[in-house]
């Protein structure tokens, strides 16, 4: 097994324009958080805006977008049918309308696990043309369909070991214990880019591509590291990176930045907004090798 180098990450940095708009640099639609739990939202959010994308909206339960109105200010917020504070079943096609002329997809942070949800992610997954990078509850809701995802479409899926046993039925040890191959031949079979995340994070496509991230670190092990490591990925995604390629630079900026923190601060200490303060220094940092 051969670890991902820096300089390899580095190479994978869309190149950008010094005359170019926010037009050329992607546009990206995050369908995340609801009344309960809108730090997902915010989270994924901001870490995506810090990829370099020119756009981005996020579509939530209005009862969400009064909380996340009041710290994110970059955004274009569209607000989706909601039941109780979460996507009602309405909402599916609602996501696929405003889908159309974005560059990408990031569903799931923070969603919850409700039938509405369930309902309309599927109708997502089955039906968007962008790509769709979907990420937490987008996964748990789907647990028991067969077939979620359509052939042929483009998708990362970026789960931890628990969510991952919810996917395939294999217990979280037994995932763990041959991590790389489990989530090669899921990304063969079901026709997507697997993120399995935790230490040493693999990434996995359905060509056979494979790469491992040589981060360990318990500063990731916080609610909402997660968030940020989906809106990174959907953000690369976003820029019309190869979707496996965006996968692995995104694990990578996300394993860098907390590497970078922990110089600062011990790693028991590392939140997840300070992982987004770190992304510009790790993004600087793989600029300048």
């Amino acid at each position: 097994m051969r670890y991902m180098t820096e300089k390899e990450a580095a190479a994978l940095l869309p190149k950008r324009s010094d005359t170019g708009n926010k037009g050329d640099f992607g546009t990206l639609l995050s369908v995340c958080g609801s009344k309960r739990m809108t730090g997902a939202a915010f989270f994924a959010a901001s870490a995506a805006l810090r990829t370099g994308i020119g756009k981005l909206m996020l579509a939530a339960p209005e009862s969400a977008l009064n909380i996340l109105q009041t710290s994110l200010h970059e955004p274009v917020f569209a607000a989706l049918p909601e039941k109780d504070g979460f996507l009602s079943s309405e909402a599916g096609e609602e996501i696929l309308r405003l889908s159309e002329n974005k560059s990408a997809l990031l569903i799931g942070c923070g969603l919850g696990n409700t039938e509405g949800v369930k309902s309309s992610v599927l109708t997502v997954l089955k039906n968007a043309k962008a790509p769709v990078v979907a990420d937490a509850d987008a996964l748990n809701v789907i647990r028991f369909e067969k077939a979620p995802f359509k052939k042929g479409g483009g998708y990362i899926i970026t789960p931890h070991p628990l969510e991952f046993s919810r996917l395939t039925g294999m217990t979280p040890e037994e995932i763990n214990a041959d991590r790389l191959n489990i989530a090669a031949s899921y990304s063969r079979e079901e026709g997507v880019i697997t993120v399995l995340k935790g230490a040493y994070t693999v990434v996995t496509a359905p060509d056979g591509k494979a790469a491992v991230a040589p981060f360990a670190t318990s500063a990731l092990s916080k609610g909402g590291s997660g968030d940020v490591l989906a809106g990174l990925i959907a953000g690369f995604a976003a820029s019309g990176m190869e979707l496996f390629d965006a996968a692995r630079l995104g694990v990578f900026v996300h394993g860098e930045a907390a590497l970078l923190l922990e110089k600062k601060m011990p790693a028991r200490s590392v939140l997840p907004s300070d992982l987004l303060n770190a992304v510009p220094d790790a993004v600087k940092y793989l600029e300048e090798l």
